[in-house]
């Protein structure tokens, strides 16, 4: 284990050990210590008792908020929580444990020396191997280990693997003591959160994390596609409300200020560029 890399936060649910099994390997594998963190389970009364509203979803459609989502995202402030509380380190690497991870991950948390100037959070998570095009902003920063870091200018799905400071995670804990929307939505859609907007998060491109394949599916997934959708005035109103800043989005595109960027998971780059 390195001497001085960040403090890694895996959150699990107790009747997944198959889950802690694998991925505990891979940090393993890396040279990684980690701290589990038990999640919430959606069955648990602290998600039953939350207040289930009407969201936003990344396919522009409103769903009811999911006991599965409110679980996740409560199963993520509890780790925060446990970060801030028991270590006085400067940032966190959190992980859900369905991640698998780059071999280029300990390099990322060995300290915070190489973030970019201003960065709280850094979203490390990519969806695949698959090219996947969403748009970001200019690179900020210098490239680490053949790797960029982009500003995220709408959305990028996903809330498995990322780098967060204390002062991101202090304000994450005051603005969400009733949970309303995912912990991926909370954390990275700028279109409609007022966290993800103060904390302008980026995305490490190529990724260093993506989400595992069946073998370890994720039982959120399933719950969400179960989650009922609702269309008429509701959706109406809300495409209306993300209008704004949609256009701003647009403006700036013609500028050349944000653009459309390839992003996948790549497990190694070759060209390493600066370190």
């Amino acid at each position: 284990m390195m001497a001085d890399t960040l403090p890694i936060f895996v959150i699990n649910l107790d009747r997944r050990p198959d889950r802690l099994a694998r991925i505990s390997a891979d940090l393993a594998g890396l040279g990684l210590a980690w701290t589990r963190v038990p999640a919430i389970d959606a069955q648990d009364p602290p998600a039953q008792g939350q207040r289930h509203r009407a969201i936003l979803d990344h396919w522009s459609q409103i769903r009811v908020l999911d006991p599965g989502s409110i679980a996740c995202a409560m199963s993520h402030r509890l780790a925060m929580r446990t970060f801030l509380t028991e270590t006085d380190a400067d940032a966190a690497l959190f992980l859900e444990d369905d991640a698998e991870l780059s071999v280029d991950i300990p390099s990322f948390v060995r300290s915070v020396d190489w973030w970019p100037c201003g960065a709280s959070l850094i979203k490390l998570e990519a969806w695949g191997w698959k090219p996947r095009y969403d748009i970001y902003g200019r690179p900020v920063g210098a490239r680490y280990h053949g790797r960029e870091f982009r500003p995220i200018s709408l959305w990028t799905p996903g809330g498995g693997a990322y780098l967060l400071n204390r002062g991101a995670a202090e304000i994450v804990l005051a603005e969400t003591s009733t949970v309303n929307m995912p912990i991926d939505t909370l954390l990275f859609d700028l279109r409609v959160s007022r966290v993800a907007r103060a904390l302008r998060p980026l995305q490490v491109v190529p990724g260093l994390a993506t989400q595992c394949a069946d073998e370890v599916a994720s039982d959120l997934q399933t719950i969400r596609k179960n989650a009922p959708r609702l269309a008429g005035w509701r959706r109406f109103r809300r495409a209306l409300h993300l209008i704004p800043y949609k256009a701003s989005i647009n403006a700036r595109r013609c500028v050349g200020r944000v653009g459309w960027v390839d992003l996948r998971f790549v497990d190694f780059v070759k060209d390493r560029g600066s370190n």
